[in-house]
């Protein structure tokens, strides 16, 4: 199986949350650290099938190092991490 380049995150970043749903169709991103070492509370998910971003709602707390969990396929958890 070969390597492609697939689409860039809308906002380039490290130490960011990270996790995929439960069919492997989504991998959401959660803040971490953006330009000038700022910490970012933004969030985004990438569609494997269709190899686009596309922001989602901000957590209510900036984040870096956070994990990440996904209930019943509905509901998004952010814990741990640093701010």
């Amino acid at each position: 199986m070969a390597m492609e380049e697939r689409a860039p995150m809308g906002t380039t970043r490290t130490s960011f949350g990270c996790l995929v749903d439960n069919y492997g169709a989504n991998i959401y991103v959660l803040g971490g650290i953006v330009s000038k070492g700022e910490v970012s509370n933004l969030c985004e998910v990438y569609n494997v099938d269709t190899n686009e971003w596309r922001p989602i709602a901000a957590m209510n707390e900036k984040k870096l190092s956070c994990s990440a969990w996904i209930f019943n396929d509905t509901y998004l958890f952010v814990f741990g991490g640093y701010d």
